[in-house]
């Protein structure tokens, strides 16, 4: 019950994450057209902040209640979507990490 409701708090709250990076970018390609405007920062003073913290915090306590909670021998009758959480939030805070965001958020 732990994975799902982590799950979801992933799921749900990293839509913020991929606006804020969208918003990035777009501002980004801009700023080479307009070059008066200055570069917009993503840092935790975005809009979104809030929802991208609460997604780190998601797919942080989701994969560690997987490695704390579920034992090897049970790993075989799980569903296959517990699989795909731990995929989802793995990639999720690879993305986060690779993008630099994490080390900016100070997490």
């Amino acid at each position: 019950m732990l994975l799902t409701y982590d799950y979801l708090r992933l799921y749900v709250n990293a839509f913020a994450y991929q606006a804020t990076i969208s918003r990035a970018l777009t501002t980004q390609r801009d700023n080479r057209n307009n070059s008066s405007r200055p570069m917009a920062l993503i840092n935790a003073t975005a809009p979104d902040a809030r929802f991208i913290y609460e997604a780190l915090d998601a797919a942080k306590s989701l994969l560690s209640t997987f490695n704390t909670l579920v034992e090897p021998e049970t790993l075989r009758y799980m569903p296959s979507s517990y699989y795909l959480f731990i995929i989802y939030s793995a990639v999720f805070l690879y993305k986060v990490f690779g993008c630099g965001y994490y080390s900016r958020m100070r997490c």
